[in-house]
């Protein structure tokens, strides 16, 4: 008989026990991944009941993959659609931090709640996703997130997001609770409508990111945390497209419900942005008000690449900026924030006392108009066809016929017709200034800095614009390449440094100040040669034509500034109404730069096939006549680009001028 021994029954207990587990969970297909490991879904080819989350065996969904996931996992994405809109956050992604990747922008696609949201909710969360509700630290990259057109859409309560490498087609609320950013991703924002609002994230950070919009871009307002904390928006080395209407501009701004908090927003790198207007209460593309005063209640701040621009309500600096220590907007490292002076949007206006003042076309800022000289260009031109037809500009030329017909134009500007306005009287050639106890005028000033040195030649230049009518420019330009002599400058004191051709039917010559320069001949003259002219007649008999050209450009004058002048103008550079460098040593040259403000003309006339002239008695006498109604020659003053020009009493002492 066997006698069982002491504690074998519990032993065999134990041990059926432990084998019943083994045997339930050889049963159970799932894989337990450890935190950091790498996930696998294909929309197209997982399956859920047969895969374990290996890139061989992948899931089907990804609630299947977050479900397997733990905090830290990487879920990756293979192309097709997906999304956790509807799944509860239990026992999926709440508490978790997990990244989801995939396989590009044109391949991978995540939808943000519902694919058409609810009528019925619109002005509510509730059409926003839940999916993330508590989770941690959201990661997506390499995808496109799809959202709506409604408002309250996004990822409501997760903690953080990221968002890296993406497309975000649509308008979107709900972020990160904490924070949210955004880094190389590209944002396609609803027509006439934001792409994103500062809504749910105390901290929104947008790096290198492109937006595509059509007419509003980012909306830096809430009312779900307002009044509660600081909100913080940091963009940098960003790219805005607009097309059609700009309604906004590309940070909107409204602080009237912040209470005691504010907005902080920190602009920095090289920003670029195109088809936006100027908001004009901070004179500025890419940050404002929409122009709407009652936004702007003082609590809001700005910096750009560090420097203070906006605070309380008002420019916290000179409306020509500041210098900032690095970084660029729209590629052109001006250091000015106001786009008033970015544009050299600057009209000449009578201060009501008998002077003038510079206005801002966009905001309306005023400063003294000081110390600007001017000129005037003349604009002459031949009509050819093969031979000369009349060496003397008419009103009116005949053409033996419809093709190959060519003009020469000549642009010539005097140098000895500059003049110079200061404070509140205009002076013309014949006013005369002290220089070294001598009576000189505007070019008899500007012979003596050459003489003795004082002109900056890398930078002075005169720049001529040319705008025409029914003349094919993409013609010329052609010619232009094949024989740069079509265009000839004759000048002792400049050479022609750059040709650009417009979309607009316009061709900007820019002429540099020789190095070597001679002032013993004022003259400028630019001649273009067989410009042709467009050989489309509909049906006529006449082709009227009406062309334009101006001139600018800036003297840069170089000087010692005495110590005393430094302080003054180091002290209150917005007073002074100078910008200037600085320098490590009074030795040092600095530069003023005084803007030749330059004069328009205008051109018509009229071609007549087997017409006659009006100065060709052999002409059909029963052609009428075309004479141009008389139009004065309209003066466009053309302000400095950098708004580094200075008071011509400052230039007067520097100079030694009295």
């Amino acid at each position: 008989m066997y006698i069982k021994t002491k504690g074998e029954e519990p032993m065999k207990k134990t041990l059926a026990i432990m084998l019943a587990l083994i045997m339930v969970l050889a049963l159970v297909p799932t894989v337990a991944f450890a935190a950091g490991n790498t996930i696998y879904v294909d929309a197209n080819n997982g399956n859920d009941t047969t895969g374990d989350g290996t890139e061989t065996k992948p899931y089907k969904t990804v609630e299947a993959a977050a479900k397997a996931a733990v905090s830290g996992d990487t879920i990756m994405l293979g192309e097709g659609n997906y999304t956790l809109y509807g799944v509860s956050s239990e026992k999926t992604t709440k508490t978790k931090d997990l990244t989801f990747v995939g396989q590009g922008a044109e391949k991978t696609f995540w939808n943000i709640g519902a694919e058409v949201p609810d009528p019925a909710n619109y002005g509510t969360e509730y059409n926003g996703d839940y999916s993330f509700d508590g989770a941690g630290t959201i990661t997506f990259r390499n995808m496109t997130l799809r959202s709506g057109e409604a408002n309250y859409l996004g990822f409501i309560r997760a903690d953080k997001t990221i968002v890296e490498n993406c497309t975000v087609n649509g308008k979107t609320f709900y972020w990160g609770y904490t924070s949210a950013t955004f880094t190389k991703t590209t944002f396609n924002c609803p027509a006439g409508d934001y792409a994103v609002w500062t809504y749910s994230s105390p901290i929104m950070t947008f790096e290198s990111c492109t937006f595509n919009s059509k007419g509003k871009v980012i909306n830096v307002y809430t009312d779900y945390g307002a009044g509660k904390y600081d909100i913080t928006v940091n963009f940098k080395n960003c790219t805005v497209n607009n097309t059609g209407e700009s309604l906004k501009p590309v940070l909107n701004i409204n602080d009237s419900n912040m209470d005691k908090f504010k907005y902080v927003l920190n602009i920095a790198g090289d920003n670029n942005v195109t088809g936006v207007d100027v908001d004009k209460i901070t004179c500025s593309r890419l940050f404002g008000f929409g122009g709407n005063q009652a936004s702007n209640t003082g609590r809001s701040v700005v910096t750009i690449n560090g420097v203070k621009v906006w605070e309380n309500g008002e420019r916290a600096c000179a409306h020509n900026g500041v210098v900032f220590p690095t970084g660029s907007y729209n590629g052109d490292k001006t250091t000015q924030y106001t786009d008033g002076y970015k544009d050299n949007a600057f009209e000449i206006i009578t201060n009501g006392a008998g002077g003038y003042v510079k206005k801002c076309k966009y905001c309306g800022y005023t400063e003294p108009f000081y110390g600007e000289l001017s000129n005037e260009i003349e604009l002459t031109r031949t009509v050819m066809q093969g031979q000369e037809v009349n060496a003397n500009p008419k009103d009116t030329y005949k053409v033996n016929g419809s093709s190959n017909i060519t003009v020469d134009y000549t642009a010539t500007m005097d140098m000895k017709n500059l003049e110079w306005r200061v404070d509140d009287a205009t002076y013309n050639k014949n006013n005369k200034y002290k220089y070294n106890d001598q009576d000189v005028s505007p070019w008899e000033l500007l012979m003596a800095l050459a003489l003795t040195d004082k002109i900056d030649d890398g930078r002075t230049e005169v720049i001529l614009t040319f705008k025409f009518d029914n003349i094919d420019l993409k013609a010329f330009k052609d010619k232009y390449e094949d024989n740069q002599n079509v265009l000839e400058l004759e000048s002792t004191m400049f050479e022609m440094k750059d040709v650009a051709f417009g979309p607009d039917n316009t061709m900007t010559i820019t002429c540099k100040w020789k190095e070597n320069a001679i002032t013993d001949n004022s003259t400028i003259t630019l001649k273009g040669c067989g410009l042709p002219v467009t050989n489309d007649w509909n049906g006529s008999k006449q082709i009227n034509i009406e062309n334009s050209g101006c001139v600018g450009g800036a003297v840069y004058i170089k000087y010692k500034k005495p110590e005393s002048y430094a302080k003054a103008i180091s002290v209150d550079p917005a007073a002074a109404n100078v910008q200037v460098q600085n320098a490590p040593s009074l030795d040092s040259d600095y530069t003023i730069r005084i803007p030749i403000v330059g004069g328009c003309a205008d051109d018509k006339f009229t071609l007549y096939y087997g017409g006659g002239s009006s100065d060709d008695s052999s002409g059909d006498s029963g052609h009428s006549h075309y004479t141009p109604t008389p139009t004065p020659v309209p003066v466009i003053v053309i302000p400095p680009k950098t708004g580094d020009m200075t008071v011509w009493q400052s230039i007067l002492h520097f100079l030694g001028i009295r």
